[in-house]
This record gives C-alpha cells, sequence and structure tokens, in this order.
C-alpha cells in the first residue's frame, strides 16, 4: 500500500473479537492501519459456510488513531 492507501481484506469471522485489546494487540499497535472490522453472516461465500470478517486497512492518519471500529453486520437492521 502507498503511503496513504487504503485496503479490504476477508477473513474467517475467528478474527472478529468484541474485544478491540484481542484485534489491535499492544505490539501492533504503532502501525494502527487496521481502521475497522465489519463481520458478515455465514453462507454469504460460495461453498463456504462459516462467516466471515472483512478488514479495513488504512494507512492515512493511521498515527493518530485510537481505536478500531466493528461493526456486526449479522445483527444489524
Amino acid at each position: 500500500m502507498k503511503g496513504s492507501g487504503q485496503a479490504p481484506a476477508s477473513a474467517p469471522r475467528v478474527c472478529f473479537a468484541v474485544n478491540a485489546e484481542a484485534v489491535h494487540p499492544p505490539a501492533a499497535r504503532p502501525l494502527r492501519i487496521l481502521k475497522g472490522i465489519i463481520g458478515l453472516p455465514a453462507n454469504l461465500f460460495y461453498g463456504t459456510g462459516i462467516p466471515a470478517c472483512i478488514l479495513v486497512l488504512d494507512k492515512a492518519n493511521a498515527a493518530a488513531r485510537k481505536g478500531v471500529f466493528m461493526i456486526d453486520a449479522p445483527r444489524a437492521s
């Protein structure tokens, strides 16, 4: 990614945690490129029945970032 680049990444939902400390451990905090996590329901992707999540990576203003936004899409209405 470029210095101010953005990227999405998909992963199994086991990475989606309620506690931001588990998602963004102290050793990884100096990077702070993880901007958010969007939890997705099961059976969304063809051929897999497990839930997934989208990791939102953003280098812009990463040094000033203090938290991670989390959306639990299966529960959103």
